[in-house]
């Protein structure tokens, strides 16, 4: 193996050694091991350029809409486990000022008929 073509390949200098050393001793299995892992994470930069690609076009196209980038999120979505509980909400359509103080008072009255009924 030359080091030239797997640092092109993108392995670090530390994953290069182990490779050489692997070949030395005829350990293939792990060479091959590291080949598809370093294949898996390619793919997943790919998927990530063309999603790149994907908004810069859209950006070029609409010449007009270019600042949108800058408030985009370009996080991915994590889904996480998280424990049963019980959420009450309510709405009200006016001012903040005018509408919190009457909201919170309905749950706070809402949240103690529940604890009071709990102990009967």
């Amino acid at each position: 193996m030359k080091i030239k073509t797997l640092c092109f390949l993108g392995f670090s200098l530390e994953e290069i050694s182990l490779f050489l050393d692997a070949e030395s001793k005829g350990d293939f299995e792990y060479i091959g091991t590291g080949f598809r892992k370093r294949l898996a994470q390619t793919r997943l930069e790919i998927g990530q350029l063309q999603r790149i690609e994907g908004i810069l076009q859209g950006a070029c196209k609409h010449n007009g809409k270019v600042m949108e980038l800058f408030k985009m999120s370009v996080t991915e979505p994590v889904i996480k486990e998280i424990p049963e509980m019980r959420v009450i909400s309510k709405r009200e359509k006016g001012t903040f000022v005018a509408t919190i103080g009457k909201l919170i008072g309905e749950i706070c009255t809402s949240v103690g008929s529940l604890k009071t009924s709990e102990t009967v």
